[in-house]
């Protein structure tokens, strides 16, 4: 069971490298609710019941937190936000910003690296 449940998690993690935004948030979403639902059902005898439930919520909060992330202007070109590490401030990125990047934020000035 512990080998069956760590390569699930191997191939859950190795499933978010190469993924957009939205990808990306609804997976961890799904996962973390799915963590959490298990949880709270294996209180009440039903653990499938709240894993599944869980991970439909999470995904779905995740989605929404994808595409809040991610906007398309009327033009059809996507603008990509970041988050400020120190300030939590949210940062327009440039279309040629890249995974290295150094950013500044433009209220607290501090530069971090685009992960």
């Amino acid at each position: 069971m512990r080998i069956a449940s760590l390569f699930v998690a191997v191939i859950f993690v190795l499933g978010l490298f190469g993924c957009t935004t939205e990808e990306r948030t609804t997976l961890g979403g799904a996962g973390i609710g799915g963590a959490a639902g298990a949880i709270i059902g294996h209180q009440s005898g039903h653990t499938a019941e709240g894993a599944l439930i869980g991970a439909a919520v999470g995904g779905l909060a995740g989605y929404l937190y994808g595409q809040h992330k991610t906007k398309t202007t009327a033009d059809g070109t996507v603008v990509n936000y970041v988050e400020c590490p120190k300030c939590s401030t949210s940062l327009n990125l440039p279309p040629t910003a890249r995974a290295g990047a150094k950013i500044k934020c433009g209220s607290c000035g501090t530069t971090f690296i685009l992960k």
